[in-house]
């Protein structure tokens, strides 16, 4: 089943999610790149060098921690998802397009 969100409320419904893993399709910003996430937001943070030096939500990113990097190397695992180039979303059985 296939529904429709809203570019501005990516960040909330990704958060309204309340820590279950959803898969997320989106551009890198870097290398224009499409690359696809399977995520949580339920994770503590413990960055090896402290806090980050910038702000993510003033740049449009939300911090997740990538499932499958975790079980791998856990203390890299996380990643930014850049809010404005999101263009899909696997979440509570559903299939989400962002318009």
């Amino acid at each position: 089943m296939t529904a429709q969100i809203e570019r501005e409320g990516v960040e909330d419904f990704l958060r309204s999610l309340n820590g279950k893993m959803f898969s997320v399709v989106f551009t890198k910003r870097t290398t224009g790149e499409t690359r696809k996430m399977l995520a949580t937001t339920n994770f503590a943070s413990k960055l090896k060098g402290g806090d980050p030096a910038y702000d993510a939500k003033a740049k449009g990113l939300l911090v997740v921690l990538d499932v499958v990097a975790s079980k791998t190397t856990p203390e890299r695992a996380i990643r930014s998802i850049p809010l404005d180039a999101v263009s899909e979303i696997h979440a509570k059985g559903k299939v989400y397009q962002v318009k």
